[in-house]
Formats: C-alpha cells, sequence, structure tokens
C-alpha cells in the first residue's frame, strides 16, 4: 500500500507547521539518506506571482524540518533554465532562494550550467539520456513541485517536475512528452516529494495561468500516487493524465491501494486548461517532414520560440500576473508573507 500525507495549511500555525506535519506521516527520513541532498524546485518563472514557482515559505519549511534532523548534511538547491531562456539565477534572487540557500548554508545550481553524463536506459524514447553529473554524486534527491494546470500534460506535479532534470533540448519531446516524461523518472530516481498546494496555477498553465490558493501540501516517496492524488484533488481525471500511466508501467510507482493519510481529502476544481496555440501549432508542424526539417532543426525556431516565451511572460504578466500579486498580497495570511518577502529582496538591491 502506498501512503500519500495530504495535510491542510493552518493560518494560525503557518505553512512550517503543515510541511513539518506532512514530511513526518510520510516519513521522511526513512527515504531521504546520506550526507548529501538535492532538492529539485520549480524556478521557471521569471515573474514573482506566487503559484509560478516553488513557494519560498515552501522550500525553507523543508530545509529547516531536515536541518533539524541532519544538521551537517549538504543541500543543494536546483533547477534549469528554458529552452530559450535564461530565467533561473533571476528566479533565485526575485522568490528570495539565494537568502534562503546563504540562511541555511545551501548551495544553488543551475544544471543547465553543469557537465553531464550519458546514462542508457533503453527506453521506447531515449536509449541514453545526458543527466547532469552532480545528480550522479548526491545521496539523496527531494522534489518540491507546484501543482499547476498544463497545456501540454494537463496537470503538471511530481513527475513532470522531474523534466526539469533534462538540462537541453526538452523542447524537442514536446511530442512525446508523455512517455519521455516516465523515462526521465526511470533515469534519475526521486526519493521523495514535498508538494507544494498552498498557491496554486490553474487555467493556462504552466507559466501564464491564474493563481490558485489551496492550502495544502502532499508530500510521500511514490510520485506516481502523489500525481494520482493529485490528479483528483485538482478535479481531473487521473486515467487521462497520459504521463502518470506511462510512469507506472515503467515501475516508477503506483496508482493502487493509495492511502491518503492526515487531513480529510477535498477536492479543488481547477479551472482547467486547453492546449494552447503554440503547443497546438507545433504539434501540427512537427507532422510535416519538410516543415520539421527547415524549422525545429534550424536557429529559427529557437528565435521564435524566444519571441513566444518573452510575449507571453512580459504581456502575461502586465495583463495577469501583476494584478494576480496584487491580489495576493492583500490576502489577510499570504498577503503579510509575500510583502515582506519583497521587502528583503528590495533591502538587498
Amino acid at each position: 500500500m502506498r501512503k500519500v500525507a495530504f495535510v491542510k495549511i493552518d493560518y494560525e500555525k503557518g505553512i512550517e507547521d503543515a510541511v513539518k506535519k506532512a514530511m513526518q506521516l510520510a516519513k521522511w527520513e526513512k527515504y531521504v539518506k546520506g550526507r548529501k541532498i538535492f532538492l529539485k524546485i520549480n524556478a521557471m518563472g521569471n515573474q514573482l506571482v506566487p503559484g509560478l514557482n516553488t513557494s519560498p515559505f515552501v522550500l525553507e519549511s523543508v530545509i529547516k524540518t531536515i536541518r533539524e534532523k541532519r544538521k551537517n548534511v549538504k543541500i543543494i538547491i536546483g533547477d534549469t533554465d528554458l529552452a530559450t531562456v535564461k530565467q533561473f539565477y533571476l528566479s533565485v534572487k526575485l522568490w528570495g532562494y539565494d537568502k534562503i540557500a546563504e540562511k541555511y548554508r545551501c548551495e544553488i545550481v543551475n544544471l543547465s550550467e553543469e557537465k553531464t553524463v550519458k546514462k542508457k536506459i533503453n527506453g521506447e524514447i531515449f536509449t541514453n539520456v545526458e543527466i547532469p553529473k552532480i545528480l550522479t554524486k548526491v545521496d539523496s534527491i527531494v522534489t518540491l513541485p507546484v501543482i499547476k494546470t498544463h497545456g501540454l500534460t494537463k496537470i503538471t506535479c511530481c513527475l513532470k517536475n522531474s523534466w526539469g532534470f533534462l538540462p537541453r533540448y526538452r523542447h524537442q519531446y514536446h511530442m512525446v512528452a508523455d512517455k519521455a516524461i516516465g523515462e526521465m523518472n526511470k533515469a534519475i530516481k526521486v526519493d521523495f516529494a514535498v508538494v507544494d498546494g498552498s498557491i496554486c496555477m490553474q487555467g493556462k498553465g504552466p507559466r501564464t495561468g491564474k493563481p490558485k490558493i489551496c492550502n495544502v501540501i502532499l508530500a510521500g516517496n511514490d510520485l506516481v500516487a502523489l500525481d494520482f492524488v493529485v490528479a483528483k484533488f485538482m478535479g481531473f481525471k487521473p486515467e487521462e493524465i497520459k504521463h502518470i500511466f506511462h510512469a507506472e508501467k515503467l515501475g516508477i510507482g503506483t496508482t493502487k491501494n493509495v492511502k491518503i493519510l492526515g487531513d480529510k481529502f477535498f477536492c479543488a476544481n481547477f479551472e482547467k486548461t486547453k492546449e494552447n496555440i503554440v503547443f497546438r501549432v507545433e504539434k501540427i508542424s512537427r507532422k510535416l517532414p519538410i516543415v520539421r526539417e527547415l524549422f525545429f532543426r534550424t536557429k529559427l525556431f529557437d528565435l521564435i520560440s524566444f519571441i513566444v516565451t518573452q510575449y507571453n511572460m512580459k504581456w502575461w504578466y502586465l495583463t495577469t500576473g501583476k494584478k494576480a500579486l496584487e491580489e495576493i498580497l492583500e490576502h489577510e495570511f499570504y498577503g503579510n508573507l509575500y510583502r515582506n518577502l519583497l521587502k528583503k529582496r528590495d533591502n538587498k538591491n
């Protein structure tokens, strides 16, 4: 039987209390071992809009919980740049990850800049996978995904967060993403997950959706079971999330006999996302041999991808993201947290 911890955030007790409870219920110490631990955050967004990236308050709570039991372990925090935008270090500063790392003596690593090693997996999509060498040198990997909708894979959570372990050319596998995600999780074993469901993202995720306050933290060691529960929490039919079941077939985890521990489970009914025009055009274009050769394998693709990304992020921020941040800043609980984050960031600058 697989166990998934599900804990509601109590505003009086705070996020740290919920994170610690979820980790303890999921028996994190049984799975997170050794003296070198890698924390895989989601740092894809270069704007400070809650729900876009891993919450700094969840990240800090995970680190504090680990440090209380393992004072001298080395903790590395990391993610990658996007295919066409080098956003990682900007995200680190905007979201205060650098201050957290300094406070708790952690290292920050951009996986896109790391040397890679070839790992043979003989999969349907990948025969070999180039993975960051640093991931082969750590004792445990903990993933900290945000619950979000996704225009290509419907949801993104634990399994999809591992897609960020592939530091280059991820966009070349969009047509086979559901299978490729499973194979990436086979190539790099994640030992434990703490799911950030404090403020999530719905609608046009994972970058241009709307923040959704959900006030939950999930944890466990089975990424398939966690994503299965998360899909239900979002109000989606798990059987429609194909990468969950491709990962299950590869032995990454199971959707069978999953037991939810902690608080009473509920469905948050996320606004579903439609496949955005970028993904739609890409799917059609990749089926055409001439277009595939002349477009996707040239610098033209990189240029257009860069323009689209810049447009999405900047226009979205001005029309939607900035307003969403302002609404969060007025929230009874999260408002204080993010106002303090902004003050600390501005004082540093």
